[in-house]
């Protein structure tokens, strides 16, 4: 598919349903996460990747009061139903490869998108590209393979139910593999409550061994 393809599914989905994908559980299970991981600086800058219509930002907003909060999706139909909720955050309308900050990002996060990136590890990279060398990226992705009907391959292709979106087919183990190929380290990995948000990951920027 074009990026032009791919936001016009986009924009669809949000033309039909304004607040799709919101969950005040998967964005709790989020902060807490991070906040653990904190223990007691929360982050000073947040980029939410596919933020869609700002409801995480909107849910941390009143928890992370400190915060400075950013985010982008490739829908413009999401961004504007967003920006009507977070009056003054940054919120852009692109692609990640489109994307550049004149900051490091403390936090970043991909809350059930990068199981969409075509080219998974490349696009891991240009995230790593965003992060603060102390920063950390919350990761959290769905187990496809676990979804009824699913055949065992692994691969990119579309989920057969639902809105059958193209979504990586991966176990735990290719997931780790790909983020690690990225320049990831994995400060926990995190078994979720639901199969469609089985694989949490904490990353963090890949140490550099001299030899």
């Amino acid at each position: 598919m074009t990026k032009a393809e791919i936001k016009a599914e986009y924009d669809r989905f949000y033309r039909i349903k304004p607040e799709k994908w919101t969950s005040i559980d998967r964005n709790e299970f989020a902060r807490k996460t991070i906040e653990e991981y904190f223990e007691i600086s929360l982050p000073k800058t947040f980029l939410d990747i596919g933020c869609g219509n700002g409801h995480t930002i909107a849910y941390l907003k009143d928890f992370w009061q400190k915060t400075t909060f950013y985010g982008f999706d490739l829908s413009s139909v999401a961004i504007e139903t967003a920006r009507a909720k977070l009056p003054g955050v940054d919120l852009r309308v692109g692609f990640l490869d489109e994307m550049s900050y004149p900051l490091k990002f403390d936090c970043i996060c991909l809350l059930g998108v990068a199981e969409h990136f075509i080219d998974l590890v490349k696009s891991l990279e240009q995230v790593n590209a965003l992060l603060s060398g102390n920063g950390i990226v919350y990761l959290e992705s769905p187990n496809c393979l676990a979804y009824e009907g699913s055949t065992p391959e692994e691969g990119f292709r579309r989920v057969n139910f639902g809105n059958r979106q193209m979504e990586w087919h991966l176990t735990r183990r290719s997931w780790i593999d790909k983020i690690k190929a990225a320049g990831f380290d994995i400060a926990a990995s995190i078994i979720g409550p639901t199969p469609q948000t089985e694989f949490i990951f904490i990353l963090e920027k890949g140490k550099i061994v001299l030899q």
